[in-house]
């Protein structure tokens, strides 16, 4: 009575195997079409032998994976040989795009790592290597990959400073990228964040249009929106003070740096009508002048 489940399986295991041929069948019931993939990767096969891999690339396209055994393995030993080609002429991103194609992730693995050595301040292929590990799980390049994206974190900051206390003070962009930086570290934020308020602070005590333009674009890169709006208001201020002293051309540009363009409008068509009207009183004192001197010397 025993021997009652291994016969069983043993007949369940011998109908689901000798039911293989006739489920693959299924799938490409076609004998045109089986012998169409057929020829399609002895062609491909043919061009990859002949060293013409795109063409190789193309042909095996065409075959069917249903009506041929092994046209995935014959498609991923093409698109490994392309990527080989394309590392081995120094053309990196195309080389992992290849390997990604064909699932050979042992080769796009190699390739990223050593790349990524090489192009260590690249934030666009580093960003790229950490989605791709990611993707796969692989929790120790992932890693590594954003404690690469950390130190370049600190790198830009570094390098901020430096230009910081150079005579212009003009470091936003290095800032920028310290940001873009913390997106891949996952760390950094806040540092880059009270960095640009520092640097912001620094110029809005200031009431030059210089120094207050230079305030909002360092809080604008750490996304202090109060700072802004303080710096703003502290330009539509000055701008009333200079309206109010006869001085329209500061005062319009203080307006634009309030984000009051309607103001600033209004105050310059202002200054430009005043200015026709003395133009317009200068050409006719002129013009009495010279017809009083005409009349004087007996013209």
């Amino acid at each position: 009575m025993r021997k009652r489940p291994l016969i069983v399986m043993t007949i369940v295991t011998a109908f689901a195997i000798g039911s293989l041929p006739a489920w693959a069948d299924e799938l490409c019931p076609e004998p045109s079409r089986k012998a169409e993939a057929k020829a399609a990767l002895a062609k491909a096969q043919a061009l990859q032998t002949g060293g013409k891999l795109r063409e190789a690339w193309d042909a095996a396209a065409k075959a069917d994976s249903d009506c041929a055994d092994r046209a995935d393995a014959v498609k991923k030993q093409i698109g490994r040989a392309i990527g080989a080609e394309e590392e081995k002429n120094g053309r990196i991103d195309e080389a992992i795009d290849w390997y990604q194609r064909v699932s050979a992730d042992a080769d796009a693995t190699r390739v990223i790592n050593k790349a990524a050595g090489d192009r260590s301040d690249d934030v666009k292929f580093i960003g790229r290597a950490i989605e791709y590990f990611r993707s796969k799980s692989d929790k120790g390049n992932e890693q590594k990959m954003r404690d690469i994206a950390k130190r370049n974190v600190e790198k830009q900051l570094n390098e901020e400073e430096k230009h910081f206390t150079t005579q212009l003070k003009d470091s936003q962009s290095y800032l920028r990228k310290a940001q873009e930086w913390t997106y891949y570290a996952q760390t950094g934020q806040d540092k880059v964040n009270a960095r640009t308020q520092q640097r912001g602070d620094f110029f809005a005590k200031e009431d030059s249009r210089t120094a207050l333009k230079k305030a909002i674009s360092y809080y604008f890169v750490g996304g202090l929106e109060e700072k802004i709006k303080s710096v703003k208001a502290k330009a539509s201020g000055l701008g009333k003070q200079m309206e109010a002293k006869g001085e329209p051309e500061a005062a319009a540009d203080y307006y634009m740096i309030a984000d009051q363009g309607d103001k600033a409008e209004a105050i310059t068509k202002q200054a430009d009508a005043a200015k026709q009207t003395a133009e317009e009183g200068r050409k006719k004192t002129f013009k009495k002048d010279q017809d009083d001197l005409e009349n004087a010397l007996g013209f």
